[in-house]
């Protein structure tokens, strides 16, 4: 069934600039909510409760189910109540909600773009700062598996491959959960990502530098479209956060996968990104290891390669050279996706080697 909630936010956002007045009184019971709870913003689980209970809305109802015209109505009237409170103390109590409410963070850019966070976030940095900072995921129950256990050793190997920065062994691991459980996401910590990158930007690239582990990567970007991640692993000195930002942006889990192209600022990025990787050799090896291994996985990689191609050191254009001519690419569809690399690359003497 198609989901639903997406087009009911976007049709609220849109009546807003319909009503001349907003009746804000329907946001008085969650104030005693928040009083009475003392939500922190996380404890999503009561918050859920909560809302059925008091405002009896389900986001899983409204996203998915039927005959749900009431929901939609106070769904509605939430969404333009938040939109229109002035009161700043009354706007940092309604962070929980205006999570709950958000889907696909739809909301946040509408608040975002209306000024709605300017005149209260900066006094609250430290407290989102600090939060992100402290935040982190860990694989639970792995590490107390007997030695003999597949999974321990598949773990190991991940550990021994963020000490080695050897990302096919990195991502063998990812990519193994990822299939499997998937990953669980914190929007408490998205929002507070999103906050950071629009206000906080320096702070955020100080602490995607010091995350040494590829899922606190993943769950720190998570949030960030396409763009925004590969703008913060520019700037910050992490390659785990430069090869993530590049899988996000290119990758595919399969050679079947339909994606649209990139947008210029995006494919800019992503060559620049790759400069910044060809100017350490083993970095640029595994790079070249690991996403050239299944071209048609990455298509939209090639053109701005190739345009990296022409400012890096001509000893990696050979790593390239020799990393291309393995098995997996003699087969016709590889050979045409590399060929955009190759036909792409204006230089004569470059296209020869």
């Amino acid at each position: 069934m198609e989901e639903q909630l997406t087009p009911l936010l976007i049709n609220s956002l849109e009546k807003n600039q319909n009503y001349k007045e907003v009746d804000k009184h329907i946001l008085e019971s969650y104030y005693k909510l928040f009083d009475n709870r003392k939500f922190l913003g996380n404890d999503f689980k009561n918050i859920y409760k909560d809302m059925k209970n008091t405002y009896n809305i389900d986001l899983q109802s409204l996203r998915y189910g039927y005959h749900n015209q009431d929901e939609q109505i106070i769904y509605q009237y939430l969404i333009l109540a938040v939109i229109n409170e002035n009161d700043t103390k009354k706007k940092m109590k309604l962070i929980p909600l205006i999570i709950y409410l958000d889907n696909d963070r739809i909301f946040y850019d509408h608040l975002y773009k209306i000024n709605y966070f300017d005149n209260f976030v900066h006094d609250i940095k430290d407290y989102f700062i600090g939060t992100i900072k402290d935040s982190g995921v860990k694989v639970n129950n792995i590490e107390g598996l007997p030695s003999y256990h597949q999974e321990k050793e598949w773990f190991e190997n991940y550990k021994k491959g963020i000490e080695d920065l050897n990302f096919k062994q990195i991502y063998s691991f990812i990519e193994g959960v990822e299939r499997g459980f998937g990953h669980k996401f914190d929007m408490y910590i998205d929002f507070l990502v999103f906050i950071a990158y629009k206000y906080f930007f320096d702070d955020l690239v100080e602490i995607a530098n010091s995350k040494n582990d590829m899922f606190e990567i993943i769950y720190l970007a998570n949030i960030l479209n396409i763009e925004e991640t590969l703008n913060l692993a520019f700037k910050s000195n992490n390659y785990l956060l430069k090869f993530e930002s590049i899988r996000k942006a290119v990758y595919f889990k399969s050679n079947n996968n339909q994606c649209l192209n990139l947008l210029k600022s995006e494919r800019d990025l992503l060559k620049d990104i790759i400069i910044q990787l060809a100017q350490d050799k083993h970095i640029w090896q595994q790079f070249l290891d690991y996403f050239l291994e299944y071209p048609l996985r990455s298509v939209q990689l090639f053109e701005p390669m190739s345009k990296a191609i022409l400012k890096i050191d001509k000893s990696c254009i050979s790593m390239l050279i020799q990393t291309i001519k393995i098995d997996n690419h003699f087969n016709e569809d590889s050979k045409e996706a590399l060929n955009s690399l190759i036909l792409n690359i204006k230089d004569d003497e470059i296209q020869k080697e």
